[in-house]
């Protein structure tokens, strides 16, 4: 899955003429293009543009940071290359419980160019597991908890409103948590993953009623559902509500369940479903 030129703009800091200049006149990258003639681009393509852009940046003309990008190569992750960006998810953790949001604001520009996949698993996710530990622990309290969600939140969904567009002819995925279910983040990050997959994901968040839920999916026929149910699931209710959305699938579909509530369901057979103690477990999908 890669990028069209609206995000990669966003993501790089280059304005799209700007993108579409270097393409024609330095053949710095070349995007493929869609059925529909727009063009997609890599994440390895928006890597190069980000460094072109720090070159030029820096004083570079822009033919000059070309031939240096050249001479440069591709480059390859050294051993250790996450540990920058595990550094940017301590200190991102460390702005957002002082809830200082200018400090975050800078931790998010320094992620610029970063693949969303390495963002979302490297560093979102990672914040709000620790500020959950440290609630559940004592040592962080409830404002500090929905401040660090709330951010977390909107840089993730601001990730998937770029890559869900109206042209995207993928499978379709339905995202949804159970009925009593208000831990939706982790799904919200799986559903930019699979966004990033091709994905067209149906977004509906927490506590979806299981009626509806179970119209929906007759009604549209989704490819995939993923469900979520981390916490306060009565297990033989979710039993139920699978079991019905199962009979409802098309032949071709499959449901996904990740989650601890599962945990007492795994090795229950259900036809198309599969079962994930972990919500990472979707993204299997």
């Amino acid at each position: 899955m890669g990028y069209r030129i609206k995000s990669v703009a966003r993501l790089t800091g280059v304005p799209r003429e700007t993108l579409l200049a270097w393409e024609r006149r330095y053949k710095v990258v070349t995007p493929s293009r869609l059925a529909n003639g727009y063009r997609e681009y890599s994440e390895s393509e928006v890597e190069t543009l980000t460094r072109l852009k720090a070159l030029v940046d820096t004083g570079h003309k822009v033919g000059e940071a070309v031939s240096l990008l050249r001479d440069e190569g591709p480059r390859e992750p050294p051993p250790g290359v996450a540990a920058p960006i595990v550094d940017c998810a301590d200190q991102l953790y460390d702005a957002l419980v002082a809830f200082d949001e200018g400090r975050a604001q800078t931790v998010v520009t320094s992620l610029r160019g970063v693949p969303f996949a390495q963002q979302v698993c490297r560093v979102y996710l990672p914040v709000l597991r620790r500020v959950g530990t440290a609630w559940a622990m004592g040592q962080a309290t409830v404002l500090q908890e929905h401040f660090v969600s709330a951010f977390c939140r909107t840089r993730m969904m601001e990730m998937f409103t770029m890559l869900q567009t109206n042209d995207r002819t993928g499978p379709h995925v339905i995202c949804a948590c159970a009925p009593t279910e208000d831990h939706d983040l982790g799904l919200l990050g799986t559903a930019v993953l699979l966004s990033l997959k091709g994905y067209r994901v149906s977004w509906l968040g927490a506590r979806c009623p299981a009626d509806e839920l179970l119209a929906l999916v007759a009604h549209q026929r989704p490819d995939l559902v993923c469900l979520a149910a981390v916490c306060g699931s009565d297990p033989k209710e979710l039993l139920a509500q699978v079991r019905s959305l199962s009979a409802v699938l098309s032949d071709h579909a499959k449901l996904v369940v990740g989650g601890a509530d599962v945990a007492d369901l795994v090795g229950t057979s259900v036809p198309k479903v599969e079962w994930h103690t972990k919500i990472g477990g979707l993204i299997s999908a």
